[in-house]
């Protein structure tokens, strides 16, 4: 397993880049990119050229919000097909509980299909083990089944109980908030706390999982 994940926001001040992947060992950063239909993260566009001058690899995330889910999805690849410098290949979509506009697993469903059709691949789900509603429901989920898992969980490693039905396995576990939860460790070159994820694979294949998309 990998431990050179993070994932952040416009919330999240990275105050050097060439220092978080010198001095903190991170390799790879997955940023949001949107949220609903009109939100864009401020920051994406601007931490894109700076973070692959020092060598991170990048990702990019989209918040679920109650919205369209196809209307999202082109929303999200417009947005990083215009700020990612062709350089965002790994795309995930964002699962959780929204309350006032909350998605469902449907929804989900009809957003990764989405993209699928535009990028030849399925995305990463970021979904909890009882999925965006924190009851299951719609779960098992053939189409979501076929993205790989970004499980946040703040403990131990997990096990197949800690998985969302439908699946066995994970891609990236979300241990920590930098703060709480598993293998908490301080980022030197960020002001404030950072979610970290571990990666389940070899460098190799997180290397080619970023610079693809998909393995």
């Amino acid at each position: 397993m990998i431990y050179d994940v993070i994932d952040i926001n416009h919330n999240n001040d990275i105050t050097s880049y060439s220092g978080l992947y010198n001095q903190d060992g991170i390799r790879r950063v997955i940023l949001k990119v949107t949220q609903g239909t009109t939100f864009v993260d401020p920051l994406f566009a601007y931490r894109v050229p700076r973070m692959l001058e020092v060598g991170l690899q990048l990702g990019g995330y989209h918040f679920m919000t109650a919205d369209d889910p196809v209307d999202q999805a082109d929303f999200f690849l417009t947005q990083v097909v215009k700020n990612g410098q062709g350089m965002v290949k790994l795309v995930a979509m964002d699962l959780e509980e929204n309350k006032g506009s909350q998605p469902t697993v449907e929804m989900g469903e009809a957003f990764v299909s989405e993209l699928a059709k535009s990028l030849g691949y399925m995305p990463i789900n970021y979904m909890g083990v009882y999925g965006p509603d924190g009851r299951g429901t719609g779960l098992p989920s053939t189409a979501l089944s076929a993205c790989g898992l970004w499980l946040p969980k703040y403990g131990a490693q997990p096990t197949r109980t800690s998985l969302p039905a439908g699946y066995s396995n994970w891609l990236l576990w979300q241990c920590n908030d930098g703060t709480e939860g598993a293998d908490v460790q301080p980022i030197q070159n960020a002001d404030g706390p950072i979610d970290r994820s571990w990666f389940n694979g070899t460098t190799v294949q997180a290397t080619a999982l970023f610079a693809q998309g998909h393995l």
